[in-house]
């Protein structure tokens, strides 16, 4: 066990001890405090060495009520913060758990850059993913989740795109990994697509190269993009571009649904 876990877990024995101290003088606000605070550590602090004590704080709550007869709402809340824990360690995934990540894109040159790709001119499309709080994702992936097509009646379709390709990430310069780890305080970027004048057509930013669907972005027309965002133990996140082909590789536009 590390010294900054040794620590975490004194202050938390400490407090919870002091908490359960003034519980024996005055019933009331502090049993409803301690049966709430196992949501708002478990729900919100995506932290295991939190877990252990939501289960033993939930129980001594549960069990001390009950003999002082108090049958109300939040002996349940307290029963709920046994069960809860240990849920989530059975379930692979957790629909209760919030995004660990959160994706960022807007239409400036920070998302859309210019650059080269070889000895031609060259744009390319990325979003910006950074952790929400402190600790560390593991095993992110970014994938083309769906391409969609809009028709003349004004609805957006499905294309003949099926897969679940993954996107490359830029941590480092010249960093092109399918999986990463992220930290809290990293911005990794994950490349969407590029263009440029000698195909001059949209190109996803996938490692391997996708013959099925060379011609999935020939047509000039306005596409919606899917990207979504998973890692270990967090919710998915996605991002939705609307991506104006207007056939030719640097006067297309590419604005995040809902922001135009």
């Amino acid at each position: 066990m590390s010294n900054r876990e040794k620590t975490n877990r004194g202050w938390l024995n400490s407090f919870f001890h002091i908490l359960w101290e003034e519980s024996d003088k005055t019933y009331g606000t502090v049993e409803i405090a301690l049966a709430v605070i196992p949501f708002i550590l478990n729900g919100v602090i995506n932290i295991e060495i939190i877990e252990p004590f939501l289960s033993t704080i939930g129980m001594v709550i549960l069990v001390s009520l009950i003999n002082e007869g108090w049958w109300t709402w939040y002996v349940i809340v307290g029963a709920i913060g046994v069960i809860w824990p240990l849920a989530r360690r059975a379930m692979k995934s957790d629909p209760w758990y919030l995004p660990a990540l959160k994706i960022t894109f807007e239409s400036t040159q920070e998302f859309i850059a210019e650059t080269s790709h070889g000895p031609f001119p060259a744009k390319y499309v990325k979003a910006l993913v950074e952790r929400s709080y402190p600790g560390k994702s593991l095993n992110c992936k970014a994938i083309i989740h769906s391409v969609e097509k809009h028709e003349n009646d004004g609805k957006f379709y499905p294309t003949d795109y099926t897969d679940q390709y993954y996107l490359q990430w830029s941590i480092l310069e010249g960093d092109t990994r399918e999986i990463v780890d992220i930290s809290y305080g990293i911005r990794a970027y994950v490349a969407i697509f590029s263009t440029d004048p000698l195909k001059n057509k949209i190109t996803p930013r996938t490692k391997t190269h996708i013959n099925r669907y060379e011609k999935l972005f020939d047509d000039t027309a306005v596409y919606r993009l899917t990207i979504r965002i998973i890692a270990d133990e967090s919710a998915p996140i996605d991002l939705i571009l609307i991506v104006d082909w207007r056939g030719k590789w640097n006067t297309f536009a590419v604005y995040k649904e809902g922001s135009n």
